[in-house]
């Protein structure tokens, strides 16, 4: 995986799998070698929900939590 899109696609397939309808894919960043990406609520001023981290090297997916 080396690219912005694959980084994208993954996450909204697994935005998509949660079933939430009420959140969208927010920023994504690129720091070193893993994607971060952002989801946040439609509705509330663009919340901070979730920060997916995506492997650079292997496309695995990590979903952080930021109410923790």
């Amino acid at each position: 995986m080396d690219q912005w899109s694959e980084a994208q696609q993954i996450s909204e397939s697994w935005l998509t799998s949660t079933g939430a309808k009420n959140l969208r894919l927010g920023k994504i960043r690129e720091p070193l070698c893993v994607y971060l990406v952002s989801t946040v609520e439609v509705a509330s001023l663009h919340r901070l929900r979730h920060q997916v981290e995506i492997r650079g090297w292997d496309g695995h997916l990590i979903v952080l939590d930021p109410t923790s």
